[in-house]
């Protein structure tokens, strides 16, 4: 068993299936927001896919790659959050309601997503099992939802951080340093690696090749060896 301070930081793209999750978030969104401000689940529902069919009007004058790229894409959201009340026929709520919808709303909706690829949360809990310290990282993806997909999976002992844009401060890797990461993750210099599904990751980073049976990503631990 290795001990700390061995850290994998896991991409996003890894461990979720995009498609599914695209085709979960009505559901997921619609029993959230019953649950906070009645309704119906048909109700919201409709109202987040009739925002889907008119998704790009929401971001169209946003750019995700200005400096100010985690306001901008916070502003986005924003807009989809107040456009769900405003299609069902009720008050938009107010800037004080910000963080409620876009920092914690959104973990409840994770918790009512399915989307973990084949294999993930059985490799993720042999690897902590090995002694490895767990992150995840999505650089446009909230982490917030991210969490509750963890906590869904029964994982959260298993990941000890997940960075999303908002832990980043930017949407995107372009132009950030991987000691940066590593300081973001608490992972001790030098002792951490990247997973992702790409030999060639959007950072310079440390990488190592996901499996494409995730179930054997403990196999991974074996590459701490040579630190």
């Amino acid at each position: 068993m290795l001990e700390s301070p061995f850290m994998l930081l896991i991409s996003d793209e890894v461990l979720f299936d995009r498609q599914t999750l695209a085709r979960e978030m009505p559901h997921a969104t619609a029993m959230v927001m019953l649950s906070h401000f009645g309704g119906s689940i048909q109700g919201w529902s409709d109202a987040y896919q009739q925002i889907l069919k008119d998704w790009e009007s929401y971001w169209v004058d946003l750019n995700l790659d200005a400096e100010d790229s985690v306001e901008q894409w916070r502003e986005g959201r924003w807009r989809v959050a107040r456009a769900l009340f405003r299609l069902t026929g009720r008050p938009l709520p107010d800037i004080d309601a910000m963080p409620l919808h876009l920092d914690q709303l959104p973990r409840e909706m994770g918790r009512n997503c399915q989307v973990w690829h084949p294999g993930a949360v059985e490799g993720l809990r042999g690897l902590s099992e090995l002694g490895v310290n767990l992150g995840i990282l999505s650089p446009s993806l909230s982490a917030s939802l991210l969490w509750g997909m963890v906590d869904a999976a029964g994982l959260e002992q298993v990941i000890g951080v997940v960075l999303g844009p908002d832990e980043l401060g930017q949407v995107g890797l372009d132009g950030f340093r991987w000691e940066r990461m590593e300081a973001l993750a608490q992972a001790e210099p030098g002792y951490c690696l990247l997973v992702h599904p790409n030999r060639q990751p959007p950072i310079k980073a440390p990488t190592l090749l996901s499996p494409t049976d995730l179930a054997r990503l403990p196999g991974l631990a074996s590459r701490f060896e040579g630190l």
